[in-house]
């Protein structure tokens, strides 16, 4: 599964550095770590669920550079 850029946000800064997303398709930890190392980031801390409120997978995780 290939997860689209346009609904990640990925937050760089010296004091947060991490990453979230959404998918109407439930991602996978590799979908995730895929899509970030594509600009050059690595991931951990991959966290995956389901919002039953809004009605979509969601995914964090943590970045730093690779």
């Amino acid at each position: 599964m290939e997860l689209d850029r346009n609904n990640t946000e990925v937050r760089s800064q010296k004091h947060l550095m991490d990453a979230e997303g959404t998918s109407d398709k439930k991602p996978t930890a590799l979908a995730v770590q895929i899509l970030l190392s594509k600009e050059g980031w690595c991931c951990s801390e991959i966290d995956i669920w389901f919002d039953t409120m809004q009605g979509f997978w969601r995914w964090s995780c943590e970045i730093d550079y690779c």
